[in-house]
C-alpha cells in the first residue's frame, strides 16, 4: 500500500490480526517502506534499481530510525545513483568506517560489561593492558585478521610464554569478538580467532595430593601459629572451595539446618550452594564455637566472618606466610592451596561420582574445565583393568 506517511500515523500502526506482516510505502519517497512484523518489530527498506537489477536494502530499525532519518537516506541513496554509484556499497563502507577500535571497544563496552558480574577483573586486565591492547588496541575491530591473531599468538610464543598462558589470549579474545557480533557493533560480522586452535599444553599436570600427603599436611598444619590454618586446609579439602570464597565466607551464608553454605557469588559470576558433609558441619560448628577465643578483640556481636584475621576481626588480606611454613615443614614445598580443589575434585572422580556432579560441586559452567580434573589414580586404573582380566580368565591359559 502507498500512502503518505507521518509520525501519528506510524505510531498507531500495528498488524492487523490474521496477518504476520504488513508493508507500508511512503508516496513521499518513491522506493522508501516500513515493513511491520508481529508482535512489534518494524524496518525501514529502500527498493531501488541499480545496473538494471532490482535490489532492497533495510535501512534500520523503524523504532530507532525516525521517518525524517529513514527519508533522509533514501533521497541519499537516490543521489548516489545519479551518479552512478551502488547505494549498498557505499552504505556498507560508512557502516564499517563507524567500527570502533579495540581499545574504543575495550574501554567503552567489555570492561564495563564484566564489571556487571564479574567480582576479580585483575586477571583480564593483566591480559589486555599487557599483551592484547599494545598489538591490537588502535585497530578497527573489522581491520583485524586471522593472520594477525595467528602472527600475534606466534610471537608470544617465540618470547617464552607457556602454551596455557597464550592460549588464554587466544580465548579473551574471541570472547570479546563474540560478543561485538552478539551485540551488532557497527561493521563486526566475523570472528578472526575462530578457526585458530588452541595451543597444545603437554606440560600441563593437575596436582592433587595422597593419603599420606594429607596427613602430613593436617599434622604441620596443627602447629601453625595461624589458629584458623587448622579449619581452613580441611574445608577447603572438604568443599572444593577456592581460596577466596573461603576467606569471605560469613556465617550468614552457612545454614546449619539444612547443613549448606551458600557462596553468594563464585569466580564465574554466579551464585553456589555447597553442601556440607558431616565432617564439615562438625569442623564449622566446632570453629564457631572457638572463635570468640581466637579473636584478639572479642566482639559484643557475632562474628560475622568464618575465618576473620584475628588481630582485625575482617577477612584476611592473605594467609601465605602461614600457609608456605606449613607446607614446608609437611614437606610439599611446591603445593598451593589451590591444589586442595584439585585434591576434592580427584577423590570425587577416583571413587566412581560421575562427571556431571563433579561440575556441579565445583560450580564450573563447562563441563570442559572439569574434565581437567578428572585424572584417574592408579589404583582405580587398575582395578578397572582387572575387569578384563576377570573376563579372561576363563579362556586364557593357567600359568604356573
Amino acid at each position: 500500500m502507498r500512502i503518505f506517511l507521518d509520525n501519528s500515523m506510524l505510531a498507531a500502526l500495528k498488524v492487523p490480526d490474521g496477518k504476520s506482516r504488513i508493508t507500508l510505502t511512503d508516496k513521499a519517497c518513491p522506493g522508501l517502506s516500513i515493513e511491520l512484523r508481529s508482535p512489534g518489530s518494524s524496518s525501514w527498506r529502500m527498493r531501488y534499481s541499480y545496473q538494471k537489477i532490482q535490489q532492497c536494502i533495510t535501512l534500520g530499525d523503524a523504532r530507532e530510525l525516525s521517518l525524517d532519518e529513514a527519508r533522509h537516506l533514501g533521497l541519499t541513496i537516490k543521489k548516489l545513483l545519479s551518479s552512478n554509484q551502488d547505494p549498498a556499497e557505499v552504505l556498507r563502507m560508512n557502516k564499517a568506517n563507524q567500527c570502533p577500535t579495540f581499545s574504543q571497544f575495550i574501554e567503552k563496552n567489555y570492561l564495563p560489561h564484566i564489571r556487571s558480574y564479574k567480582r576479580c577483573l585483575s586477571a583480564d586486565e593483566t591480559l589486555l593492558n599487557n599483551h592484547l591492547l599494545p598489538i591490537f588496541g588502535s585497530y578497527r575491530l573489522n581491520k583485524i585478521s586471522r593472520y594477525q591473531v595467528v602472527e600475534f599468538l606466534q610471537s608470544k610464543v617465540a618470547a617464552g610464554y607457556k602454551p596455557g598462558y597464550c592460549n588464554r589470549f587466544l580465548i579473551l579474545l574471541g570472547f570479546c569478538f563474540n560478543l561485538a557480533i552478539k551485540w551488532d557493533v557497527p561493521g563486526v560480522n566475523h570472528n578472526p580467532v575462530k578457526g585458530v586452535s588452541l595451543l597444545k599444553n603437554h606440560q600441563k599436570t593437575e596436582r592433587f595430593l595422597q593419603a599420606s600427603e594429607i596427613q602430613s599436611l593436617l599434622n604441620a598444619i596443627e602447629q601453625s601459629v595461624n589458629p584458623l590454618l587448622r579449619y581452613f586446609v580441611p574445608l577447603a579439602l572438604l568443599t572444593g572451595a577456592r581460596k577466596r570464597e573461603l576467606l569471605d565466607a560469613r556465617w550468614c551464608d552457612v545454614d546449619f539446618d539444612a547443613r549448606i553454605w551458600r557462596i553468594p557469588m563464585t569466580k564465574s559470576g554466579r551464585p553456589l550452594t555447597v553442601p556440607l558433609t558431616n565432617e564439615a558441619y562438625f569442623l564449622l560448628l566446632d570453629l564457631r564455637s572457638r572463635l570468640p577465643g581466637i579473636l584478639e578483640r572479642p566482639q559484643e556481636t557475632e562474628v560475622e566472618w568464618i575465618f576473620p584475621n584475628p588481630k582485625t576481626n575482617k577477612p584476611f588480606v592473605s594467609i601465605f606466610n602461614a600457609w608456605h611454613t606449613a607446607r614446608v615443614k609437611a614437606g610439599l614445598v611446591g603445593l598451593r592451596i589451590h591444589d586442595l580443589r584439585h585434591s576434592f575434585a580427584s577423590a570425587l572422580v577416583n571413587h566412581g561420582i560421575p562427571i556431571y556432579d563433579v561440575q556441579k560441586l565445583l560450580g564450573h559452567q563447562s563441563i570442559k574445565t572439569t574434565e581437567r580434573y578428572s585424572h584417574l589414580a592408579p589404583e582405580r586404573l587398575r582395578s578397572s583393568a582387572g575387569a578384563a582380566a576377570s573376563f579372561y580368565r576363563q579362556i586364557l591359559p593357567a600359568v604356573d
